[in-house]
């Protein structure tokens, strides 16, 4: 079983693409809004080599594995091959 960690901006038009992607399919996330964090978000950019917005991770509730997904365009590319 997993879930979604979504790192976003609340007007970021694909964070509320991916929320809405992820609500139709009922599928559990977590969104992390990051507006009042611009230090926090350039960290996570930085951290995962990803330099916008939203910044995907699935999360293995069982094992604790994180994987990096990307942003919107990969979590439909991903969810299409799963």
């Amino acid at each position: 079983m997993g879930r979604y960690l979504v790192y976003g901006l609340s007007l970021c038009q694909y964070c509320v693409l991916t929320r809405e992607y992820l609500d139709s399919r009922n599928i559990e996330y977590v969104f992390m809004n990051m507006d009042e964090d611009p230090v926090g978000i350039r960290e996570a950019k930085e951290f995962y080599g990803h330099n916008t917005v939203p910044i995907i991770l699935k999360n293995n509730l069982k094992t604790g594995y994180v994987k990096f997904i990307g942003g919107y365009d990969d979590l439909v590319e991903s969810m299409e091959h799963e």
